[in-house]
């Protein structure tokens, strides 16, 4: 079996070669930035679920305890005056 000999590169072949690795591995950072930045988003997204569930809770009881007082009607928060129906 004949021995290959090594050729050495071009200089602008080895430039665009680091080039070619440069980005490689400026897009393995940024996959793995938008990676962690998808689990903040997705934490945030649950946070605030739960935000508006207790916030719908809390609106339904006001609801209720509002009608159980004054009967059913609505509401004029400008003014804070109950509006019978």
């Amino acid at each position: 079996m004949a021995v290959k000999k090594s050729i050495k590169l071009d200089t602008s072949y080895l430039t665009q070669i680091y080039e070619v690795q440069k980005r490689k591995t400026l897009i393995d950072s940024e996959l793995a930035s938008i990676g962690k930045t998808e689990i903040i988003i997705k934490r945030r997204k649950t946070a605030v679920e739960g935000f508006m569930e207790k916030t719908d809770e809390i609106e339904k009881q006001l609801a209720i305890s509002l009608q159980k007082e004054h009967g059913e009607g609505t509401i004029d928060t400008a003014k804070g005056l109950f509006v019978p129906s």
